[in-house]
């Protein structure tokens, strides 16, 4: 005995337009699928969104709740949460930080092919002093990180690695920097190292400009490479680099800078600091913090390389959905700690 099954719905004729009532039957299993199933449909917004909170709860000094959020079962093993992980491991005060652990969460973050964590470890692998390999390997995270869409930061500490080495590289990725319209940090560091020998720019007038600017190394710089020794010019310049604690400076200024070049110094510096260029938006921190120990000349002496250690990448911001992190817990806490060994 034969059974015959029949549809409780009309058949659709091969090659007939769908009538309305199929179109609303497949938008509705979509809609329910997407609502439902949030992390099988867009996994990287979700994650995104929970790394943007992660990242507000750490520039507002909550390490323990960002560290929870991170935890959690949608960021827990992910490359941003290794990642964040690794900057905050970066900012903790002393004597708890641990560089080798954060050493550890960027690499597995960067090794699992996420940008910014390709950057923030190559800066973290090119400011280790004491690692003798560390700058071929930053070169090569650099390179890993333009090739996946990192700028700014990235091709300085490109430029960076490869100063002394393979001067056109350098130009073309400084060049580039330099470029760019955008008053950055990046750019006034790329006017130090761009190398002058194989075209007509001037060396003395990049450094110059960076020196104006307020950059201790520049300062450094335009005093012994490109000014008389012996000269009240570059006495001066010395004495400002030294003031604001660059190492060398300090060390070739002793017993030959006069008391009143180190006033004068010290003068210039604190006008720099009054205006809003690149020291003054460095020293604008020492005015608006609440604590009244850094409101005093040392601050703001020591205002933008104080800045340059403490300041964040550009894309590490970005990723953390931090829009001025100066304004930050963390950032405020990274100065504290820096003005204390001071």
């Amino acid at each position: 005995m034969s059974h015959h099954y029949h549809s409780y719905l009309p058949p659709i004729e091969p090659g007939a337009q769908r009538p309305l009532w199929f179109i609303l039957l497949v938008a509705t299993a979509v809609g329910m699928a997407v609502y439902f199933w949030p992390d099988r449909w867009h996994p990287n917004a979700d994650r995104q969104r929970e790394l943007a909170n992660a990242g507000a709860l750490f520039a507002q000094g909550e390490d323990a709740k960002a560290l929870a959020v991170l935890d959690s079962r949608l960021l827990s093993g992910s490359a941003e949460a290794a990642f964040l992980k690794g900057v905050m491991r970066y900012y903790t005060p002393w004597p708890d930080f641990d560089r080798y652990r954060a050493r550890s969460w960027l690499t597995e973050a960067a090794e699992a092919g996420y940008p910014p964590a390709e950057t923030f470890l190559g800066w973290a692998l090119f400011l280790d002093q004491g690692c003798r390999h560390c700058r071929s390997e930053a070169a090569q995270w650099f390179e890993k990180a333009l090739r996946h869409g990192e700028d700014c930061d990235a091709r300085l500490g490109l430029a960076m690695t490869w100063a002394g080495y393979v001067p056109f590289l350098v130009n073309l990725h400084v060049d580039v920097i330099l470029a760019d319209p955008l008053q950055d940090y990046p750019r006034l560091l790329a006017l130090a190292f761009r190398n002058p020998d194989l075209d007509e720019w001037n060396p003395a007038v990049l450094i110059k400009r960076a020196a104006e600017e307020g950059w201790s190394e520049a300062q450094f710089q335009y005093a012994t490479r490109f000014l008389d020794h012996d000269s009240k010019e570059a006495m001066l310049w010395l004495a400002m680099a030294a003031a604001q604690g660059n190492a060398d400076a300090a060390e070739a200024a002793r017993g030959v800078v006069s008391t009143a070049i180190q006033t004068e110094a010290e003068r210039r510096l604190l006008a720099m600091a009054a205006n809003p260029a690149n020291l003054g938006k460095a020293a604008q921190w020492c005015g608006s913090a609440s604590s009244g120990r850094v409101n005093d000349k040392q601050c703001r002496l020591h205002a933008l390389d104080d800045h340059l250690v403490c300041r964040l990448p550009r894309s590490t911001t970005e990723a953390l959905g931090i829009v001025v992190f100066e304004e930050s817990a963390a950032y405020t806490r990274c100065r504290m700690d820096r003005l204390a060994t001071t």
